[in-house]
């Protein structure tokens, strides 16, 4: 049996953003709001398209496709800080980053890639991901905090989608790029 790849298409982020995202860990970690996980620095970035396990012969066709995608270097420019909730139960804590035409990209990319993989049918939000939320003892306070955090709207330049894999590991996950797709000037 071939072996499966487990991968997904995404925006890396400069140092500079992975800088501000830790101060804002830093913070929630000593509120202590909530159990969970927080996202490692180097796993810092906007996935575009979750594809999941795939064989090597459709992740190359993947590969194949997307060098067919592009759009102009766009700015992205970091937001709020947000949650994603499943009714009361916060799942993520998460930071919005304005970048309209990777909305266009994303969409793009979902309905290239449709016959190969499950289409995502909910709209896409950019966004970085802090923390992976476990329990929370007191959800109005965590949303309080959340709410109020300030943080440096910073802004950069987008020059590449990378495709991904994500290689599962007993103590987490490494994420190796496979390919990177460059933009136009």
């Amino acid at each position: 049996m071939e072996s499966l790849r487990r991968l997904f298409i995404a925006v890396d982020v400069p140092e500079q953003i992975k800088t501000e995202i830790q101060a804002i860990q830093r913070g929630l970690r000593k509120q202590k709001l909530f159990t969970g996980r927080y996202t490692a620095p180097e796993s810092i970035h906007i996935t575009l398209q979750f594809v999941g396990e795939v064989e090597r012969f459709v992740a190359t066709n993947i590969q194949e496709r997307l060098q067919y995608l592009s759009m102009p270097v766009r700015t992205a420019k970091l937001g709020s800080v947000d949650v994603f909730s499943t009714g009361q139960k916060i799942n993520i804590i998460f930071v919005h980053v304005i970048a309209p035409q990777l909305v266009k990209l994303a969409r793009e990319i979902n309905y290239n890639l449709r016959d190969i993989v499950k289409a995502e049918t909910r709209p896409f939000i950019p966004h970085l991901t802090i923390a992976r939320v476990k329990s929370v003892q007191d959800r109005q306070k965590l949303l309080h905090y959340v709410n109020a955090i300030q943080l440096e709207k910073l802004e950069w330049q987008v020059f590449y989608f990378v495709l991904k894999e994500s290689i599962l590991h007993q103590d987490g996950v490494t994420h190796t790029d496979v390919q990177k797709y460059m933009l136009k000037n």
